[in-house]
């Protein structure tokens, strides 16, 4: 453990000097695979303790161990992941955030869509808004485009925040492949600052579409949408 402390220290030291100094970035690379050598190491060992302790019974002490694992094995594939897809598009990334570079349409504007919706980056309290049904003609509705077919895992919906995040009640969550023919998933039970619906079945989807079912305007401040 003191060595692993040890290359801590020398990495943060490291990096306190002139980004430009190549010896400074050759200290910080070799640092890290140290440290990754070592948590490998650690992980393999605490494998072997944790089946030897199934073996004699003792299940407690071998979940506990389990979730050190865990731990150490989240860290390392975390600090991976980080380097991997650095300058790459979210999509490909290990948490499987699908949206961020999708365009959507809503069914009338009160508010022009903004990229807020789908970025995730803004204050706005909403980044769109429709019109009533009565002055559209018609439920309101906000449609996500994927440009291509994933397998949908989970939707995160964050309401507007000024205070009117009970018009989207009753609303419906819904997946095309096509765009034409739909499969509801979820519904907005009731009013929540956000809602986050878990999809199941292996369920595909081009399309992400929010349909009101009352005669409000639709105004939402964020969504994210996650596949593989």
């Amino acid at each position: 453990m003191k060595t692993f402390y040890t290359l801590i220290i020398a990495i943060l030291f490291a990096g306190l000097l002139n980004a430009e100094d190549k010896v400074a970035e050759q200290i910080v690379s070799d640092g890290q695979k140290q440290i990754e050598k070592i948590k490998q190491s650690m992980v393999d060992k605490l494998k072997m303790r944790m089946e030897a302790l199934k073996k004699s019974g003792d299940d407690k002490t071998a979940e506990e161990i389990k979730g050190m694992i865990t731990e150490l094995e989240g860290d390392k594939d975390a600090s991976a992941a980080g380097d991997e897809n650095t300058g790459k598009q979210d999509n490909t990334q290990p948490d499987g955030w699908i949206s961020k570079d999708a365009t959507y349409e809503i069914s009338s504007n009160h508010k022009a869509p903004q990229p807020q919706f789908l970025t995730c980056e803004g204050n706005d309290a909403f980044a769109f808004a429709t019109v009533g049904e009565k002055m559209a003609g018609g439920k309101q509705w906000c449609k996500v485009d994927l440009k291509q077919v994933y397998e949908i895992i989970k939707i995160e919906v964050e309401n507007r925040t000024d205070g009117l995040q009970n018009q989207i009640v009753g609303a419906e969550l819904l997946l095309s492949v096509d765009g034409k023919k739909w499969t509801k998933v979820g519904v907005f039970k009731k009013a929540e600052p956000k809602y986050v619906f878990t999809v199941k079945g292996n369920k595909k989807a081009q399309y992400v579409k929010i349909q009101m079912t009352n005669e409000e305007g639709m105004a939402l401040k964020t969504m994210k949408v996650f596949g593989k």
